[in-house]
């Protein structure tokens, strides 16, 4: 026969297995619930092959300069800094008034340095060397947008600086090189599409569609320096003008394509 306690006992066991069932069934739950909320996508894109074909062509326009830029220095020696320096700003002042006279405006006036140094004796009795005097150097750059008034406004500046006036160099330049930028750049893209043709050809391939272009271009002239400038003598100039001659110089335009190919 089976006792009270026995029986007790039996229904209590039942009962722990029941809420461990219930609590299984309850973390399953919970768990489908978290896949369920799970927002994330894991997506994988099979990328298909590459294939095309990059070339460079280069578009070449010559141009002649319409802008000229000399550098002159002004430079005066004198037994003391503020005699240098006062004679060195009476021929700066004379030879900015000179070329502002022939329509070069203030803002294509530029000083560039300004220096004062000692000059020395070197042959002193006593072998120290002695300084004499001192000299004091303005260089300044001028631009004349106008290229064919440059050979006037170069001997007025220097006529009017005298012989303190020391002309250093001369180059030229394209005003607006952007007006020619399209004609170079229809010549490089001519010139990379013939590229990239024989490439193709070569490769038993067909060019296909342009699939990116990019383009730069190349560093403007560089100054074209003159050995040498006639100077002013005795306050005036050769009836005979400076001679100037600008030439040709050449916009280089460099554009990248990629084709496709078929």
């Amino acid at each position: 026969m089976i006792t009270a306690k026995e029986t007790a006992m039996t229904l209590q066991a039942t009962d722990v297995r029941r809420g461990r069932a219930a609590l299984a069934a309850l973390l399953s739950a919970l768990a489908l619930l978290a896949v369920a909320c799970d927002t994330r996508v894991d997506v994988t894109i099979a990328l298909p092959e590459q294939s095309g074909i990059a070339v460079s062509g280069e578009g070449v326009v010559t141009v002649v300069p319409d802008v000229g830029t000399f550098s002159a220095g002004i430079e005066v020696s004198r037994p003391t800094v503020a005699a240098a320096r006062e004679e060195a700003a009476r021929a700066a002042d004379a030879f900015t008034a000179a070329v502002r006279a022939l329509g070069v405006e203030q803002r294509d006036v530029r000083t560039v340095s300004f220096n004062v140094h000692p000059q020395y004796d070197l042959r002193a009795p006593n072998g120290r060397p002695t300084i004499t005097g001192y000299t004091v150097s303005n260089v300044v750059t001028v631009k004349v947008r106008r290229v064919d008034d440059l050979s006037k406004v170069l001997d007025a500046a220097v006529a009017a600086g005298d012989n303190a006036t020391r002309v250093q160099q001369i180059s030229f330049e394209v005003g607006e090189p952007e007006r020619f930028a399209a004609e170079a750049r229809a010549l490089a893209m001519d010139d990379a599409r013939r590229r990239a043709e024989q490439l193709a050809e070569a490769a038993g391939a067909s060019l296909g569609r342009v699939r990116a272009v990019s383009e730069s271009i190349a560093a403007g002239p560089q100054p074209i320096p003159r050995a040498a400038v006639p100077e002013a003598a005795g306050g005036t100039f050769a009836d005979t003008p400076t001679p100037v001659s600008p030439g040709e110089t050449e916009l280089r335009l460099v554009v990248s394509v990629v084709y496709d190919l078929e």
